[in-house]
């Protein structure tokens, strides 16, 4: 099929989903948590954390995600989840 000037305003496919951010997610909820409160388990400012959650945990300085991860009760592997 020929291209268009329509394929410029195609919608694009949803990326992939993002499972440990999910998994955030999920914890903060079911655990009444907020971004205020993963903040100061990670001993920065609100306004980083926020940053923080618009990027992958896998991204995150090591300290900060080892940090969210302890309050929230998840394990991860990083040798297994960087593959």
């Amino acid at each position: 099929m020929p291209r268009t000037i329509f394929d410029t305003y195609a919608e694009e496919p949803a990326p992939p989903i993002d499972w440990f951010m999910a998994a955030i997610l999920e914890r903060m909820r079911v655990l009444k948590l907020n971004q205020k409160d993963l903040a100061e388990a990670a001993h920065v400012h609100c306004v980083t954390m926020r940053n923080y959650m618009q990027k992958s945990p896998l991204k995150w300085p090591d300290d900060v995600r080892d940090n969210v991860c302890k309050l929230l009760g998840i394990t991860i592997d990083m040798r297994k989840a960087i593959l």
